[in-house]
Formats: C-alpha cells, structure tokens, sequence
C-alpha cells in the first residue's frame, strides 16, 4: 500500500506485514518513529457499511474525534487519520499492550479467563467506560466483537471502534453488528443511551456467560443466517434463551456451551438483572431496560459477593448460587457471620476474610475508580472471625455497640463485631450479625 499523509501532516504506511502483533482487527503501521497500532477502513471489504453520501460525514466524524480528548479512559483514541482514498482510510491509535485480546477470542475459546475475580472485573471496567460515555453524551452506532479488548490477566477492558462513536453527528449505517439493539438493528430508532446501555448488557452477558443472549434454538435451526433471517432473530422477534415468560428460544445442548454451562454458576440477582434487561418490555420500542447505574450497582454487590479461598481459588457464596459450599481444594467456604452497608443505604456486603472494601461502595453515586481499597478483610487470630484493616492514610472512628469511640490508623485493624460503626471520613458504615438481619427480614 502506498504511503499516505495523514490529517497531522504526517506520513504512515499500512503494510501487508505481521497482523499478530495486534489484537484482532488491528494493524501495526510506522508512525513518526514508531510502531503503532492503527485500523484499516476498507471500502472493499466493509462496502463501507453505509451509503456513498454518508462517507463524508462517517471521515469528518473520525477527524473531530482528534480535537477532542477522548469521552472515556479506556478508550483507543484516535491519535491521527490517514487522508481518504478509493480503497479507504485508517487511523493511528496509541500503543497498548499485547496482553489485550479481543473478547471474540474468549468466545471462541482461544482465550481464558483466569477465575471469577477477572470476570468481574472485566465486567466493572467495561460498565464504567460506558458511565463515562454517557456523562459526555457519546453514542455507539456499531461495535463488534473485535471491538472489545480484554487483558488476559487482569481482566482490564478497553474500546476501539472509535469510528462509529460520535456525540456531535449522527452516522447512517446499512447494516450493524447483532450485538446492537434490535430497534435500532431493524433503523428504527436512533443511537442514543438506551441503545448504549443495551449494548452494554449484551456484552456482560458475553463476559459472563461467553453466548449471546438471542442466540438460541431460533439461530440454531438456521445456520446459515441470511440477513432476512438476521433481522428476525435479532430484530424483529427478539427472545431471551432465558425468558421465563416464553420458552421459544432456549439454548441449545452441544452448541450454546457457555450458556448452559455457566448461567447455574452464577448468583440469582444477576441473573434476575439479565431478565430485566432482555425482558419484552426492554427488547421492544420502549426499551424499558437496566441503566448503565444499575448495572454499576449489582457488579459492585457481585464482586462483593466473592469468597477467596487460601488456595488460590475464588468462589460466588454458596447461598447465592446453591452451590455445595466445598472448594475443590476441600475447604469449606465460608457463609459471613457479619455484613456491612454505608449507613443510609440499602445494599448490605459481606463480610468475608480475604475480602476487600472498596472506596467506591463507600459513596452514594457510581465512582469511576473501582478499584481503590479502604479496607482488607482479615482472618482474625484464635476463634476471632474476621478483622477489618484500614488501608487508607487517614484515622477511623469505630464506634461498638456501648463501647467508646477507638482510633484505628493506617494498617491498623479492628475486631469485626456487630453491631458496630466505622466512620472512614469518607464514608460511614455500620456493621451488623448474619443472624440479626435474618430477623429482622
């Protein structure tokens, strides 16, 4: 391919060279020194996914994009673009590291995931990329699953397809990829947060359970989907494979393997969360379906909900799942004796040795840093249950039921014991038995 001058003034070549070097769709091109990772917008083999008079409007929308600062942290911003040619256009994004894998190799079984805590934590960083994407009003118009890179050690997400994010225009797509929303698949209703926010579903449900929530006994019995067949099953008769109410679409035994085989692993209310999400109310024209807060809220309640074992291995409480309560290792996973909640919420978290709690739950609004720790929950010493250790630089105040007030510093701990309070100076939390708020349910 020819050298091409780029919107920056700068020259960039794209090569037939190794493609490996780069997750999925991407390209490694010589820009200004270095060895970047850029796409390929091909006109051939993508008929530019839009008609001939929106091309225009497609290329103005990526150029913006470089005079601007990108809407989210984990996005791959663009950091030039190539002038347009008959054959296309591309852009240059900054480097990232190779350990980032798009989430169509996890689908495919190419890719693992590590346990349960990396999940989680995949699931996390994508739901607060798109709590910022709508804080600055950007829209997806299309996104694939090449699209979504995940890093195959420590779950962290990041976002490409910056092409087909926009907040100032709108982009007129032919056709789109099936995890967009059935209303705006069929042309029906414009990008907006809602088609945002069941994108976002759709891919925690791919994290979760490595499946598409549509992708059923419908798609099964044709496996050649036609495009007529395509806005059917995911755009005109959009069904759960988990409705309760309508059992036309179940996954099928031998093909739909990861939903079979983990939707049981995982806690009741998430699954009750996905439900709500692909309800018929949300796959409709109303698309009455979870914000992006709420699923921030129950992947907080989800993590949250992670018993570590001192083998190495990490498990969903037993209560929530049914499960035997029994590592493979043969310890025996504890239930929480104590539950903790910011004092004057709702949302009761266990408490569990090994276990952590986070600044974030200690705030009434979602945080965009999740992982920032207050406090590391510790085995306590002799028939002591469990110990809480202050991880952040400035002093709490606990407060025991009759007792006075102590001072716990820095890498101090404090006895677990109910009921009690912890003023953390950013947050409050109150602390109270198992056995006491089964009582009070």
């Amino acid at each position: 391919m020819e050298e091409l001058t780029t919107v920056k003034k700068e020259s960039v070549r794209f090569s037939r060279g190794d493609e490996t070097a780069f997750p999925g769709y991407a390209k490694p091109v010589e820009y200004m020194g270095e060895t970047r990772p850029a796409r390929w917008i091909s006109r051939q083999e993508t008929g530019w996914l839009m008609k001939k008079e929106d091309v225009s409007a497609f290329y103005g929308n990526l150029c913006q994009h470089l005079k601007e600062n990108p809407p989210a942290d984990s996005l791959l911003w663009p950091v030039d673009v190539t002038s347009k040619t008959d054959a296309g256009f591309g852009y240059v994004m900054e480097t990232y590291p190779q350990a980032f894998r798009p989430i169509r190799d996890f689908l495919d079984g190419n890719e693992g995931f590590t346990g349960w805590p990396m999940i989680v934590n995949a699931a996390l960083s994508l739901t607060v990329a798109f709590l910022q994407l709508k804080a600055r009003g950007y829209h997806y118009h299309n996104l694939t699953n090449d699209d979504v890179l995940v890093h195959n050690k420590t779950g962290r997400v990041r976002l490409a397809g910056a092409e087909y994010l926009s907040r100032t225009g709108k982009i007129k797509l032919t056709e789109c990829s099936t995890l967009m929303a059935p209303k705006y698949l069929l042309g029906e209703r414009e990008a907006d947060s809602r088609t945002d926010e069941y994108l976002l579903a759709v891919l925690l449900f791919e994290l979760f359970f490595q499946g598409h929530p549509l992708e059923g006994h419908k798609t099964a019995e044709n496996p050649v989907m036609t495009a007529a067949k395509k806005r059917e099953c995911y755009g005109k008769a959009p069904v759960f494979i988990y409705d309760k109410a309508d059992g036309s679409n179940p996954p099928v035994k031998g093909i739909h393997i990861g939903p079979l085989g983990m939707w049981a692993q995982y806690p009741a209310f998430l699954q009750e969360q996905f439900r709500k999400a692909f309800s018929k109310e949300a796959l409709s024209g109303e698309m009455a379906g979870e914000t992006v807060e709420e699923w921030y809220s129950t992947l907080i309640a989800l993590r949250a909900s992670i018993a570590p074992c001192s083998c190495g291995r990490a498990h969903f409480l037993p209560s929530l799942t049914g499960g035997r309560g029994v590592c493979p290792c043969g310890n025996k996973i504890e239930e929480p004796a104590f539950y903790w909640k910011l004092e004057g919420g709702k949302q009761w978290y266990p408490i569990i040795p090994g276990g952590v709690i986070y600044q974030c739950q200690l705030k009434e609004k979602a945080e965009m840093d999740v992982s920032s720790q207050a406090g590391m929950m510790l085995r306590g010493r002799g028939a002591d249950f469990c110990q809480i250790q202050n991880v952040m630089d400035e002093p709490w105040t606990v407060t025991g039921d009759g007792e006075e007030a102590e001072t716990v510093g820095n890498l101090e701990t404090v006895l677990v014991k109910g009921p009690m309070s912890i003023d953390t100076g950013v947050g409050k939390i109150v602390v109270e038995t198992a056995a006491n708020l089964e009582n009070e349910v």
